[in-house]
């Protein structure tokens, strides 16, 4: 199994074929041998706050990926508390 931080860029690349970062997002994904992602809900919330200025279609695009992405076993998707969020701002 290889760990991996799943950031906002990768899911907009993974989720978005227009963006610029799409082809390495999924030439990264192909890459890694039983990939087990992590990555937190404030990087879910970035990703839908992404989509939100580009209309109704994206965004309902968008949440049907990010229910995509809680439901996959392979993903751990971190809570975020007020704790967590200063840990983050110490770092």
């Amino acid at each position: 199994m290889t760990l991996v931080f799943a950031d906002t860029q990768f899911f907009v690349g993974r989720v978005n074929p227009r963006d610029q970062w799409h082809k390495q997002a999924r030439d990264a994904e192909a890459a890694l041998i039983y990939p087990h992602y992590v990555t937190t809900e404030s990087v879910l919330t970035e990703v839908l706050a992404y989509f939100c200025e580009y209309g109704s279609e994206s965004r309902l695009r968008a949440a049907i990926a990010i229910e995509l992405i809680l439901a996959d076993p392979n993903t751990e998707v971190i809570p975020v508390s007020h704790e967590l969020f200063l840990q983050g701002v110490q770092l």
